[in-house]
């Protein structure tokens, strides 16, 4: 019989399935366990086997290739976890196996070491030549746990390109409690390594702290002093803050050397908000442009070349290309408080128009929110620059995004950085598929 996978016949008629490691020589195998010549579907696997599976995986070949190779009609996922079964025993095979410290600090230098060039890797993202199986060895063979390599490389982009991502902490799962947990709250005192100072200088109303998991350098943000609700209006005052920071951080690097800032607010469930107390957070333009100099804030595009919004406001504009729903509003030079907060609320009713039009024309699809206590009853983002204001109501937080066969990449999740024309990916898959797929990313911007 040909090696590979051996299914024997117990009493009661089941088989009991026993895997033996198969050999690189194993003939392909029909039913019965001769071997056969070409079959139908070109499959060089037993009917029990997967030898082939294995000796192509060891040769270096990927998944993709394995399915066309062997005529396999299992999802690539599938055919890795028969890989790791064959390959591991249960005990190197946890189903989620956690990176501690010590793994951590061996993948960087493993990086160092094989490539000689980690730091230029942090900058460009050129990983596909980097020796991902050698890495995954190189960690085990210093004490540190089995990795897949497409794990090493996945985790490796974590680290490069968000290590906000890497670094923040995961919610563990615990046993249902009766008694409510309160969730802690980052600025009610923040800690003197990430407080930079409270505004205004006579009665202030807001601090500014560094965010302490930043998704780029100098992102920072402005939370009112005492806890004000995220999921409420945003005040006179909020907003006057925000155009302060925008206007201090212009003025303070000088002439000839322009620099801005991004600010944007998360407000209810749809809309990325992960903290309860009111705050805006802000990134630097400059930051967010370091890997393309041509690049702007959409919100610069939709101020430039947006036309008249169906708003039933002239002032209020839009770029029809955009495939989300947004309204945008030009700031005038040295606006007044009380203008900056006409601008705000002129946006966010008609932000809440198109959220009741799309209820009244998807019923059932979406609703709105409880206004109990004072809460807004639509989730949406706004942006702000010293040039302009900018809108965007929610449908939804995020969408599950499937490759062309069905198999799920994973789900991502947008925040106002989408009114940026930006959004942070958390896994190397997710971001390929976008970046190469742009019907694949309408899809997502449409869905939110």
């Amino acid at each position: 019989m040909a090696e590979g996978r051996r299914c024997s016949e117990s009493s009661t008629g089941e088989r009991d399935h026993k895997v033996e490691m198969p050999t690189t020589s194993s003939p392909r195998c029909s039913q019965n366990g001769h071997a056969t010549k070409n079959d139908a579907n070109s499959s060089v696997r037993c009917s029990h086997g997967y030898e082939s599976l294995v000796r192509w995986r060891r040769e270096g070949k990927s998944y993709k290739k394995i399915k066309e190779l062997g005529g396999f009609t299992e999802a690539e996922s599938t055919l890795r976890g028969k890989f790791r079964t064959l390959t591991k025993s249960k005990k190197e095979r946890p189903r989620r196996p956690e990176w501690t410290q010590r793994d951590i600090h061996l993948l960087n230098e493993a990086v160092a070491v094989l490539t000689g060039h980690p730091s230029s890797l942090r900058c460009t993202g050129k990983s596909s030549k980097v020796p991902w199986k050698k890495i995954a060895e190189y960690i085990a063979e210093r004490g540190g746990y089995r990795f897949g390599n497409a794990t090493c490389k996945k985790k490796w982009f974590q680290l490069r390109y968000c290590p906000a991502l890497a670094k923040k902490p995961q919610r563990e799962s615990a046993k249902p409690s009766k008694v409510p947990v309160k969730k802690p709250d980052p600025f009610d005192n923040p800690p003197e390594d990430l407080l930079i100072g409270e505004i205004p200088n006579k009665q202030p109303t807001h601090v500014l702290v560094l965010n302490k998991y930043p998704v780029i350098p100098q992102h920072f943000i402005l939370a009112t002093k005492i806890n004000k609700q995220q999921t409420h209006l945003l005040e006179q005052d909020d907003l006057e803050a925000t155009y302060a920071c925008l206007m201090a951080w212009e003025s303070e690097h000088g002439a000839g050397q322009e620099k801005r800032l991004f600010a944007f607010f998360n407000s209810e469930e749809h809309s990325g908000a992960s903290q309860e107390h009111r705050h805006i957070q802000f990134l630097p333009v400059e930051q967010m442009a370091k890997q393309n100099h041509n690049w702007e804030p959409l919100i610069d595009g939709v101020l430039k070349s947006g036309v008249p919004a169906k708003s039933g406001s002239e002032e209020l504009r839009a770029l029809p290309k955009v495939p989300f729903t947004h309204f945008a509003a030009p700031i005038p030079v040295s606006p007044k408080p009380s203008h900056l907060f006409k601008l705000y609320t002129d946006l966010y009713e008609a932000a809440a128009s198109a959220v009741r039009s799309y209820i009244g024309s998807h019923p059932g699809d979406l609703e709105l929110h409880s206004e109990e206590g004072g809460a807004a009853p639509i989730s949406y983002n706004l942006a702000l620059t010293t040039a302009g204001m900018m809108i965007c109501p929610r449908k939804k937080e995020g969408d599950l995004l499937r490759r062309d066969d069905g198999e799920e990449v994973g789900s991502v999740a947008l925040n106002g950085t989408i009114l940026a024309g930006t959004l942070v990916v958390k896994d190397e898959g997710e971001w390929e598929l976008l970046k190469n797929d742009n019907g694949k990313l309408n899809e997502l911007l449409r869905a939110v």
